[in-house]
């Protein structure tokens, strides 16, 4: 088998001795490399009471992975109708905004519009862990 996708059972041999964990990313050789970071710029909707805020913790998923994460910048929020951007300090209950979110480890990440499925993730209400946002990312920044 040279391709494996969602569903797959796979087993891989490596000729090193690498360290691999569940939710590891491999990439081919030929491919362009996917980006490394622990800090994203997202697109995300909001689906909780609770305002996100820049300084608001949550607990972030993307793929097998997640830790905690901070809202370091609201950059503006998205009017659903126009799509008209407006300056933001938080985003409330079925809100559309931009933020920053430094997440507590480094992920391999791809713009969203790149690769859908390495390019999303959500945030968590560590209160009672449902899903607080959806968000897709645009970029890593750090």
């Amino acid at each position: 088998m040279n391709e494996a996708g969602p569903g797959h059972a796979v087993v891989v041999e490596l000729t090193t001795d690498v360290d691999v964990a569940r939710g590891d990313v491999f990439v081919a050789a030929t491919a362009t490399p996917p980006l490394v970071g622990d800090e994203v710029e997202v697109d995300i909707c909001w689906m909780i009471d609770r305002p996100l805020s820049e300084g608001s913790r949550w607990w972030f998923k993307h793929g097998t992975r997640s830790s905690q994460a901070v809202v370091t910048e609201v950059l503006y929020a998205i009017d659903p109708t126009s799509l008209e951007q407006h300056s933001a300090d938080e985003l409330n209950l079925n809100e559309l905004g931009r933020i920053r979110i430094q997440l507590g480890e480094t992920i391999v990440a791809d713009p969203y519009h790149v690769l859908p499925e390495t390019g999303r993730m959500i945030l968590i209400d560590p209160a009672d862990n449902n899903t607080a946002g959806a968000a897709m990312i645009r970029s890593l920044v750090g």
